[in-house]
């Protein structure tokens, strides 16, 4: 919260790839304080949303997500690629969209397949 907080009122910047070593800041005198502090910040915020997640009754939605994330994963770029080109800029609805598309490919293709098992067999 406080990440978000500095950034929606202040001019922080925080720039952190792991894969081309660039390290940016708005606050540079203390780019080794972030560089530790906000990854494991992410971290355990990530963590925590599992937690509460687990805390969720079991519904069947999230099994279903669960058991399609590597299509989730493989699409949702192109998706959110897509949406910015539909010039969609509420980000829920973005979320929602990325996972929900995903879940319809999914479901259309499984449908998809019965049919041809039902009508070889």
């Amino acid at each position: 919260m406080l990440i978000i907080s500095l950034r929606l009122l202040t001019d922080f910047r925080f720039k952190l790839s792991m894969k081309s070593h660039l390290i940016e800041s708005s606050i540079p005198q203390i780019n080794g304080l972030l560089i530790i502090v906000i990854p494991l910040l992410l971290s355990f915020t990530i963590m925590g949303i599992a937690v509460l997640l687990t805390k969720l009754p079991q519904t069947i939605i999230m099994p279903y997500i669960g058991q399609h994330t590597m299509v989730i994963m493989y699409l949702h770029k192109v998706i959110l690629d897509l949406c910015d080109l539909a010039s969609i800029d509420n980000l829920v609805i973005e979320i929602i969209i990325a996972i929900i598309v995903p879940l319809m490919i999914v479901s259309a293709l499984n449908v998809r397949r019965q049919k041809i098992y039902l009508q070889t067999t």
